[in-house]
This record gives structure tokens, sequence and C-alpha cells, in this order.
């Protein structure tokens, strides 16, 4: 029971960080990314050049986040912190950093096809020059053994300009067992690190058939219905007009559980 009630808690939890607007998503991302740099900043042993330095993209980033540009808030903070850490800020890693890689499902069945949408968060300062080849993979999410992951698509021949034209890919999931697994997106450039990018997805068998049968229970009991009173509509159906889908969600969740129980043996 307390496995069934963690897995819906994590699905709601899902599907209300997607239903946010991407505008309080890159508020929220550049205050991570803050967090990260005065830690640095306030641990990291500096000469006096490289002081002045960080005090000038800090200020920058300020400006740019005043000014909501999240974008180039993000870019400033991420050099700052790569600079601290001793590292030459190059295109690629600028490039790994405005990076993000988004499917258009958080849970699916195994045989499944997924698309998957990778944009850019900000340009550039100095153009990334070739292209990228690589592959998206799929691992268990806690299972860091790269022999662990499966390949799921190869890429090749990619401008290293996402904001131009994002990326978008379809790729088929194996059938695995249910649970969270890890897809990467892994592009090598001609020169330099790999680039990578993760996203989290959980594979649930029958879940998606689930869903469309309480649908359409749902339809044919609001049908059925659709002469009463709304109170015994709401009553019957558990979705409220007007509700936001999240509201409606746990109500279809709810739904599948009180019929769960009723025909599932005792004992079981």
């Amino acid at each position: 029971m307390r496995r069934a009630i963690h897995f819906v808690a994590t699905i709601v939890a899902l599907f209300a960080f997607a239903l946010l607007p991407a505008f309080a998503q890159d508020a929220s991302q550049v205050l991570r990314l803050s967090v990260g740099f005065n830690t640095l900043k306030n641990s990291v042993p500096m000469n006096e050049e490289k002081k002045k330095q960080i005090a000038e993209i800090e200020a920058k980033a300020q400006a740019a986040n005043t000014q909501k540009r999240y974008g180039d808030a993000m870019r400033h903070l991420t050099h700052g912190i790569t600079l601290m850490r001793g590292m030459t800020w190059t295109p690629g890693r600028a490039l790994t950093a405005a990076l993000q890689m988004k499917t258009d499902r958080v849970i699916a069945d195994p045989g499944d096809v997924v698309k998957f949408n990778v944009t850019q968060l900000f340009a550039l300062e100095e153009p990334f020059i070739g292209k990228l080849n690589g592959a998206l993979t799929i691992a268990p999410a806690k299972n860091k053994d790269p022999q662990a992951a499966k390949e799921l698509k190869q890429l090749g021949e990619i401008a290293g300009d996402f904001i131009a034209k994002p990326l978008e890919v379809e790729a088929k999931l194996p059938q695995l067992e249910d649970g969270e697994y890890t897809i990467a997106l892994l592009l090598q450039p001609t020169e330099g690190e790999v680039i990578t990018k993760t996203a989290v997805i959980h594979l649930a068998r029958g879940l998606t058939a689930q869903q469309k049968s309480l649908r359409l229970r749902s339809d044919q009991a609001a049908s059925e219905l659709s002469g009463k009173p709304a109170s015994i509509l709401t009553e019957a159906t558990g979705e409220v007009a007007g509700a936001d889908p999240t509201s409606n969600f746990l109500a279809q969740l709810k739904r599948d559980d009180v019929t769960r129980i009723a025909i599932e043996p005792r004992g079981a």
C-alpha cells in the first residue's frame, strides 16, 4: 500500500510540474543556479583578478534576472560556476548548460513511441562550430553502470544551434520492467567533451489502457446522469466542471482505486 501511495504521489508531482508555466520554471532555475554560484564564491579560494572577474559576471547575472532575461542570467551564472571550478568556458560547455530535453509524457507503457524535444535556453556568446553525433539511451534511474544503458536511437549530423532548429526525435521504448528510468541524450562534438542531457520517465504497464477505460466509464456515467442534478453528476464521475486538470486527474485515480478495491479478491 505504501509503495502504491508513493507511486501515485510521484505521478501527481510530475503532472503538477508539467503544468507550471515555463516562465516560473525559468525563474526557479535561476534561483537554483544562484545558490550554487554563491556557495562556490564563498568557499573557493580566488586571487584578486578572478574575484573581480566573478564580481563582473555576477553583476551581469543580477541585471539580467531583474529584467526577467532568465536565459541570459543562467548563461552568466553557469559561466561563473565553470570558472570557479577551474575549467575553461568553451562553446561546448556553454551549449551543455543551455540545452534542455523534454518528453511528451512522464509515464509510458513499454513499447510506446515517445517524442523527445531538445531546445536551447539561451544563445551562446560564441557560436558552436561543427556537427554533433550521438545517441539516445535508457537505463534504470538508480543504476549508474554505463553498461546498463540500452540504446534507443542513433543520432548524427546535428547542428549545434537548437534555437534556430530545435531537435525533435521519436524513439520506441524497449520491453523493460515497470519503474523509473533515465533517458540520456549523448552528443559528441568533433572536439571536446560529450554533451549529456537527461530526462526521467516512468514505465507502467497497462496505465494508458486504464486511463482510457476510466475516461470511457466517466463519459458513460456523465451521459447517463446528464439529466440529473449537478451534485449527483459530480459524485458519480468525481470530476468538477471548471476544475484544474490535476484535480480531475486525482479524481480519476480515486475512482480507479475504488473500482480496484471492489473487484480485487480479498487478500490479494
